[in-house]
């Protein structure tokens, strides 16, 4: 609850401004993390995972800022991709903005 409370700016380094402290943003990551893994629908995906070394590297806080970066990069690819294959499925005319 304290590190809940807490809220400042952060840049990181490359500059970008998040406004709330590590300590804040580590528990924030930590809950949702412990929410994913518990639900039923993720226990193939958690069991496979287990032992992969970017998933450790990210628990213990050695993946680099750069290896996220990509990874936050290659899924908002997939989920627009994901969008307009739903959107296709419903026949819906949509196609994502420009990035």
């Amino acid at each position: 609850a304290a590190v809940r409370a807490q809220s400042a700016s952060r840049v990181s380094e490359e500059g970008v401004l998040w406004g709330v402290t590590d300590a804040y943003a580590l528990e924030e990551a930590k809950q949702c993390i412990a929410s994913l893994r518990a639900e039923p629908w993720n226990a193939h995906t958690e069991k496979a995972l287990a032992n992969h070394p970017f998933v450790r590297a990210a628990e213990k806080g050695r993946l680099p800022f750069a290896a996220l970066r990509r990874f936050a990069g290659e899924q908002r690819l997939v989920q627009r991709r994901d969008a307009a294959s739903f959107a296709a499925l419903a026949r819906v005319d949509w196609r994502p903005s420009p990035a």
